[in-house]
């Protein structure tokens, strides 16, 4: 009986030993200090337990510390985990259960089409946690770019937490965070203080369109905005000329519409007028229905005024622009301009009813056609009526 407890003992210690051992499947191989010192060059190392896969210019496993060095064209893959690691130099720690990498690394998670470019990474087999504290880009399956100060990854939890996040997406829109936690199974981000600046192509160059708000749920689908603003004044020191403010805002990135729900337009910091709900394409719209950027301009009689623009596509060929405005001497002006373009015409119309301080109705209506025509004894003729 003494000698059947002894041999499940050494049996035991045996299978123990051999899942902590490295199998190397190598081009050359030394093993110096009775055994307790491998070096060994160009191939494979296999973990025990057939967990862990290394592929490497060389290696140097130590038995009496359970460490694996390894440097050079290094590749590991941790099975359990889906994780495709490429890396110039790293260390196994088998009594730690971690792997600690430097250099050009590259970092795959194959379960959730995620990549990370970093520096520095340490990988806790036993907590399943993934933690840089190195500047790190991570990249995801929809086109998102993420650069940020430090990261750490829960597997367990599907959770990567970052600190100042910069994220660019693939309308070329970016969301700055200062702390924010990304779900990588519903590939949704959380964060707080948010400040969103948006593709600015169909603007003109002093146009800076942005959102911002206290929080902020983003994916591949929308963004949300909770107590946001809207603007697209450029930026400066002092409050925008105006700004949209709302209890909650979504940027519908499928439509490529920002929605607000109890929307308070502002001027100069000065509430104007109340909107239930509002919204209106956003800034990489070519041609939508919908709300248009507010401004203040001047008329030449030297009035100050509010324009709020709603543009209206039809179809295709013809669009119109609902501009009213609002001066500051209890004048209103409804305007609509019109425009209908055919393949060798254009036609195009503008009328507007004006209220002015004294309650007298003012009116007009303008008109342009133009039409090319192919006669044959004229290079190029066309008539113009106004």
């Amino acid at each position: 009986r003494i000698i059947f407890i002894i041999l499940i003992f050494i049996f035991i210690k045996n299978i123990s030993y051999a899942q902590e051992m490295f199998n190397f499947e190598t081009r050359s191989i030394e093993i110096i200090e009775n055994g307790n010192l491998i070096n060994a060059s160009n191939g494979k190392a296999v973990s025990g337990d057939k967990n862990i896969e290394v592929i490497a210019d060389n290696f140097q496993y130590s038995n009496n510390s359970k460490t694996l060095k390894v440097n050079g064209n290094a590749e590991i893959l941790i099975k359990s985990d889906n994780l495709r690691i490429k890396f110039d130099e790293g260390i196994i720690d088998q009594k730690k259960f971690t792997f600690e990498a430097l250099g050009k690394i590259e970092v795959e998670d194959l379960n959730q089409n995620i990549k990370i470019n970093s520096k520095k990474i340490v990988f806790n087999n036993k907590e399943k946690i993934l933690f840089s504290p190195t500047n790190s880009v991570i990249r995801d399956n929809y086109g998102n770019k993420s650069i940020v100060d430090n990261f750490k990854y829960e597997i367990k939890k599907d959770l990567i937490k970052v600190k100042n996040l910069n994220l660019i997406d693939k309308d070329k829109n970016s969301l700055k965070l200062s702390l924010a936690y990304i779900d990588t199974k519903k590939n949704n981000l959380y964060g707080k203080d948010a400040f969103v600046n948006l593709n600015n192509k169909t603007f003109n160059e002093n146009s800076e369109p942005r959102l911002k708000g206290s929080s902020i749920v983003n994916n591949d689908i929308q963004t949300e905005i909770k107590n946001g603003i809207f603007t697209t004044c450029k930026k400066r020191d002092d409050c925008p000329p105006w700004e949209l403010s709302a209890e909650r805002i979504v940027h519908d990135k499928k439509k490529k519409i920002i929605k607000y729900e109890n929307a308070l337009l502002k001027i100069y910091d000065k509430p104007i007028i109340y909107f239930p709900k509002f919204q209106h394409p956003d800034p990489t719209v070519n041609k939508q229905s919908g709300f248009l950027a507010p401004s203040i301009k001047s008329s030449s009689n030297k009035k100050n005024f509010l324009s709020l623009p709603y543009y209206l596509t039809i179809s295709d060929n013809r669009d119109a622009t609902f501009s009213p405005r609002f001066y500051d001497q209890e004048e209103f002006l409804l305007q609509t301009e019109y425009r209908h373009a055919n393949t060798k015409s254009n036609h195009i119309s503008d009328f507007s009813f004006k209220i002015n301080e004294n309650k007298k109705l003012k009116s007009h209506l303008f008109y342009g056609y133009d039409k090319s025509f192919d006669l044959d004894n004229f290079i190029d003729s066309s008539l113009n009526f106004k």
